[in-house]
């Protein structure tokens, strides 16, 4: 790589370009780590789906810096076809773990995405998916570890297309996430649950940006947040409604339930609408215990610890039950 492009990125990292929308300029948990500071390390994968190994050129209108630091470290991206259910693993050892994909679908399917972190160093992934006419995809998506987690994920969906998304993250971590869709196709729809329960003293940093580009489109989010002790979290959603979006509807739903007096939380929900013909609405609420719950739990033999425990998980209890994930492993 050359020094010119390598001192761009590093400006590009420096500006802090995560979002273009000046409500998210001034609102963000800042990065620790300079990712240019870290040597690069290898990541164990596992898919039971072949990739098709071949030099993919993205525009750089289409990320943020995240995915600058990506391009920098890994110039190859994985191309996958997916035409049924597929799975993907991923484990993000000690160094600094850097991995870009390009992912397709053209039938319906599923995709099990599993990532591991084993260490405090900084674990960055950028995914591109391009759903094509008329698919349903589902992608359901577990994190689990400690470490600094960076993740950027690119959906475009073509006519009629349908795209589900659940994530978990759990752990003691820094986690940041960007997830964001582009209606492109009539009839597109893009729905969005993002949970997360990190432990004491940790930080998340959420955001899902929405753009709907054809006409009965539809795209909505819902990210909700268990903070505990010491911890930081930050949701914002953003919806933007093209002049071509007529008839659209869309929905931003931001929780946060807090277990501390010494944790924090910003709900940041935001609509750009070019039009009046479409549907479009909010809500955010950060909460405490309820002290009510707490009696009824404990009136039944439950210590008060084990109360607050059972009213955490029950926060995230649609997305762990999406992806499976039973009680026992939680």
């Amino acid at each position: 790589m050359s020094t010119t492009l390598k001192d761009k990125l590093k400006e590009a990292f420096e500006k802090f370009p995560y979002e273009t929308h000046q409500l998210f300029l001034r609102n963000y948990i800042p990065l620790t780590i300079d990712p240019f500071s870290l040597s690069y390390s290898n990541v164990l994968e596992s898919y039971n789906v072949s990739f098709v190994e071949s030099e993919i050129k993205l525009s750089e209108d289409m990320f943020d810096k995240n995915a600058f630091l990506n391009l920098y470290f890994s110039q190859r991206a994985k191309r996958f076809v997916l035409l049924s259910d597929s799975r993907f693993e991923r484990v993000f050892g000690s160094g600094a773990g850097f991995l870009s994909k390009i992912v397709e679908v053209e039938k319906d399917s599923t995709l099990y995405d599993s990532l591991s972190l084993n260490s405090t160093d900084l674990a960055s992934e950028v995914v591109v998916f391009f759903i094509k006419k008329g698919v349903k995809f589902n992608h359901l998506k577990k994190v689990e570890g400690i470490g600094n987690f960076l993740y950027n994920a690119y959906y475009f969906l073509e006519d009629e297309a349908s795209v589900s998304v659940n994530s978990f993250i759990s752990g003691k971590m820094y986690a940041r996430e960007r997830i964001y869709s582009f209606n492109q196709g009539f009839l597109s729809s893009f729905n969005a649950k993002l949970g997360y329960d990190l432990d004491e003293a940790s930080s998340t940093d959420s955001t899902v940006i929405m753009k709907l580009m054809a006409s009965k489109s539809s795209a909505n989010s819902y990210q909700k947040s268990v903070v505990r002790k010491y911890s930081k979290t930050i949701h914002k959603g953003l919806v933007i409604n093209t002049a071509k979006g007529v008839e659209g509807n869309s929905y931003i739903e931001q929780k946060a339930l807090l277990l501390s007096k010494d944790s924090s939380v910003q709900n940041i929900p935001g609509m750009e609408l070019e039009i009046n013909d479409i549907y479009a609405k909010h809500s955010a609420a950060v909460f405490p215990i309820d002290e009510d719950q707490l009696f009824y739990l404990m009136s039944r033999g439950l210590s008060r610890e084990n109360s607050i425990k059972l009213l955490a998980k029950n926060m995230l209890s649609d997305i762990r039950e999406a992806l499976g994930i039973t009680n026992e492993q939680y």
